[in-house]
């Protein structure tokens, strides 16, 4: 159930700022209604759905802001890989790299 409600927020069935009527993914999942608020919070908690007191859950709308926040986690993880990809890379692996540079496929 939890898998398949993140499938679709993520993939953009469930639109950025649509409400969630809990009724369909009740229906169409089978589920009982005390589950499914049990999984919709714990999606809550990643950010991805938002509760509001008196309106319900709706998905989390997309702004600059929230892709300029995705971007940067995105981002700096990956100049530490590859610092640390060189530094503790042995001349074998220093070599493929330098071969795929250069349009060669051997490894």
């Amino acid at each position: 159930m939890e898998a398949r409600l993140l499938h679709d927020i993520l993939h953009g069935v469930l639109a950025p700022g649509e409400k969630l009527n809990l009724n369909r993914p009740r229906e169409t999942l089978g589920v009982e209604l005390s589950p499914l608020r049990e999984t919709i919070n714990r999606i809550v908690a990643t950010g991805l759905v938002e509760m509001e007191p008196m309106r319900g859950y709706s998905v989390t709308p997309i702004s600059v802001a929230n892709l300029d926040e995705a971007a940067a986690f995105r981002i700096e993880p990956e100049p530490d890989a590859l610092l640390r990809a060189m530094q503790n890379g042995v001349l074998d692996w220093e070599s493929a790299v330098m071969g795929r540079c250069n349009g060669s496929t051997a490894r």
